[in-house]
């Protein structure tokens, strides 16, 4: 049995089951805890002195975002702070229903935990959809899933490259080409999961 139809069984099930029974609580409590992170960040960026926070969050910068001349952290997790604390943002995002290859746009997209329109706002219409199946995973993972999909949607991020560690021979996110750091979705994900574990260890 090839590798794909292995691995599509178990995904499979899992969005089934967690399809017809959404975790509105836990989203919504996830939701939250985002928002007071990126608060947290920005409350760190501003402080002058370099207390622990404030040196962890400056390595992480350097490690994964690595910004451009034109490229600003302070504006970019602004714009996520406003999009998660906006009420009316809610009405965006779908985490529930049920869900299929053909429904999710194909086998990948199927197997993925979550897809957004990139630029969002500028496309009536368009959803941030985490994928039911990404309710199995742990709050850490669930809500770096959350923030990639999100950084789609408000900074227009791409995938140039997911977080492949595990996989030895894949590019590692820190390794990625000149200026690509701070336009791929999965480097805001790394660099949000480091920083809500320091905020919530």
């Amino acid at each position: 049995m090839p590798a794909l139809i292995l691995g599509a069984i178990p995904v499979g099930i899992a969005s089934g089951l967690q399809a017809h029974r959404p975790d509105v609580a836990r989203f919504n409590r996830l939701y939250a805890e985002i928002t007071a992170d990126l608060k947290h960040i920005l409350t760190t960026l501003d402080k002058n002195h370099n207390d622990d926070n404030n040196v962890y969050l400056r390595r992480q910068i350097d490690k994964y975002l690595r910004p451009g001349v034109d490229d600003s952290v302070k504006t970019s997790v602004t714009q996520l702070y406003d999009f998660f604390k906006n009420p009316a943002m809610r009405a965006h995002w779908s985490y529930s229903g049920w869900e299929n290859p053909k429904e999710a746009g194909g086998t990948l997209l199927w197997l993925g935990m979550g897809h957004a329109t990139v630029d969002g706002a500028s496309f009536p219409g368009g959803l941030i959809r985490i994928a039911p199946k990404a309710f199995c995973l742990p709050d850490s993972t669930l809500s770096g899933i959350m923030l990639h999909e999100a950084t789609h949607w408000v900074l227009g991020t791409r995938d140039h490259a997911y977080d492949t560690t595990f996989f030895p021979g894949h590019d590692n996110l820190k390794e990625l080409g000149v200026g690509l750091h701070f336009s791929n979705a999965d480097n805001w994900r790394i660099f949000y999961q480091k920083m809500r574990k320091k905020f919530r260890p």
